[in-house]
C-alpha cells in the first residue's frame, strides 16, 4: 500500500517542477540530493534497518533511482510538452516521430465527427471485410480479409514497424477496407468487422484527439454517397470464421522482415522505450555498486515488480539487523562467535548453525545459484522462521 502512496504522490511531489531544473540532472550535487530524499520513504517501505545502503533498498523495494525517475519525467516532459529533443542513455527521442495529438477545438463543432458502430454478428450478406492486428515477438502486422457471401475473395496484409502498438495495426487495418471501398466498382453495401472495441470506440467519439483517429474519420468522409457502410464489433477468439482468419493472416505477416508502414511512434511506446533504457541503466549501476553486495547475490537482476517481503526476509536480503556480525561490524558487540564457533552471519544461520536445522535442512535450491533460494515460496516461510529464531537467540543491543 506504502508503494502505492509513494508512487502516486510522493514521487511526483518529489519531482515538482522538473521541467524548472531537469538540465541540471548531470550534476553529482543533484544526483546526491534525489537520492537522498528517496531514502527515507525506501526504509519505511521495505522495513529495512536504516544503515542499509540506498542501493540495496531501491533493488529490494522496486523502485527506480530517482535520479533516473527525474530523467524519465523530464524526458517525457521534453519530447510530449516542449517537443524538442531528448536522450537517454543510448536512446535518442525525436519529438517529430511522436504521434501528436491534435486540438479539436480549432474546428467548429459542426465539423466534428463521430461514426457508429453496431455490436451484430455476421450473417453472410453483401460483402464482409475483416480486418485485425496482432503482435508475435515484437513483430507486428495487420491484415485485412474480403469475403463475398461467405467466400473468401481477397486478402491484403501490412507490415508495420516493430515500434507500432496494436491500436496502431487495428488502425492501420481500418484504412485497407476504404481504399478497397472507394476503388471497387461491383459493390455497393459492405459490412466492417473488427474484434477492437478501442478503435471503434475513439471512431465513435467526437472529442478523440488521436492523429490517427482523425485521419480515419477524415477518409471516412470521403467515401462516395453510393456506397454503404457499416462498421460492427465482433468478440475475438470465439469462432467467427472471417476474424480468425485476418488473424492468421496478421501474423503470418509478422514474419516478413521489411517494413511496409512506419507510423509515428505513440506516447505509450515513447514511454516504453524511455522505461526499458531507464532499467538497463539502473542494471549497469547495480552491477557497478560497491554497496549492497550481500543483496546483489540474492537479487542480481532489477525490476520495477511489486516485491512484498516481509521484516524477516528483507532482514535476511540485507543482513542488516539482529546478527551477531552485524553488531560486531558496527561496533555494537564484541561478541561475533556461535557456540558452535563459527561467524554468526546470514550464512551461517542458513547453511551451518545447528540452532536453524531443522528449517534450513529443508530449504531447496541451488546452491551455487543464490538467487533460486527466493523462487519457491515454501523457501521463504522457512527464512522466515530460521530469522525469528536468529532474533531469539541474539539479544537486542
Amino acid at each position: 500500500m506504502f508503494k502505492r502512496i509513494y508512487i502516486g504522490a510522493i514521487e511526483p511531489y518529489m519531482l515538482y517542477g522538473h521541467g524548472a531544473w531537469g538540465n541540471r540532472l548531470h550534476l553529482k550535487t543533484v544526483d546526491r540530493i534525489l537520492n537522498g530524499i528517496q531514502r527515507r520513504p525506501l526504509i519505511k517501505m521495505t522495513r529495512a534497518f536504516r544503515t542499509t545502503p540506498t542501493d540495496a533498498l531501491q533493488v529490494i523495494a522496486g523502485i527506480l533511482l530517482l535520479t533516473l525517475k527525474a530523467v524519465e519525467v523530464y524526458s517525457k516532459f521534453l519530447v510530449l510538452t516542449v517537443k524538442v529533443n531528448a536522450t537517454v542513455g543510448k536512446q535518442e527521442l525525436l519529438w517529430n516521430e511522436v504521434e501528436m495529438k491534435e486540438d479539436i477545438y480549432i474546428r467548429h463543432y459542426a465539423d466534428w465527427i463521430w461514426i457508429p458502430f453496431l455490436v451484430e454478428g455476421p450473417v453472410g450478406e453483401d460483402i464482409q471485410i475483416y480486418i485485425n492486428g496482432s503482435r508475435i515477438d515484437n513483430k507486428i502486422g495487420s491484415a485485412m480479409v474480403v469475403y463475398c457471401h461467405g467466400t473468401e475473395i481477397l486478402h491484403q496484409t501490412c507490415r508495420l514497424e516493430d515500434t507500432a502498438t496494436v491500436f496502431q495495426a487495428e488502425t492501420k487495418g481500418k484504412k485497407m477496407p476504404l481504399d478497397y471501398i472507394n476503388e471497387t466498382k461491383l459493390w455497393h453495401k459492405f459490412h466492417v468487422f473488427s474484434d477492437s472495441k478501442s478503435v471503434l470506440q475513439s471512431l465513435a467519439s467526437s472529442k478523440n484527439t488521436r492523429q490517427s483517429i482523425l485521419e480515419l474519420k477524415e477518409l471516412y468522409g470521403v467515401v462516395p454517397r453510393d456506397k454503404w457502410v457499416k462498421r460492427h464489433w465482433v468478440e475475438a477468439h470465439v469462432g467467427v470464421t472471417g476474424n480468425e482468419s485476418a488473424d492468421c493472416y496478421a501474423k503470418f505477416e509478422t514474419n516478413k522482415d521489411e517494413v511496409d508502414f512506419k507510423c509515428p511512434k505513440s506516447k505509450a511506446t515513447i514511454i516504453r522505450v524511455i522505461r526499458n533504457e531507464l532499467v538497463s541503466l539502473w542494471q549497469n549501476h547495480w552491477d557497478r555498486s560497491g554497496n549492497g553486495k550481500h543483496t546483489y547475490k540474492y537479487i542480481p537482476n532489477v525490476g520495477l515488480k511489486v516485491k512484498s517481503f516481509s521484516l524477516e526476509i528483507t532482514q535476511f536480503l540485507t543482513a542488516h539487523r539482529r546478527f551477531p556480525a552485524y553488531f560486531y561490524r558496527f561496533n555494537l558487540s564484541r561478541e561475533y562467535s556461535c557456540s558452535c564457533c563459527s561467524f554468526r552471519s546470514v550464512e551461517h544461520f542458513i547453511k551451518e548453525c545447528h540452532y536453524t536445522r531443522d528449517n534450513r535442512l529443508k530449504l531447496s535450491y541451488d546452491v551455487h545459484n543464490p538467487p533460486s533460494i527466493l523462487t519457491n515460496k515454501n523457501n521463504l516461510i522457512h527464512i522466515q522462521k530460521i530469522i525469528q529464531i536468529v532474533n531469539s537467540l541474539v539479544p537486542q543491543t
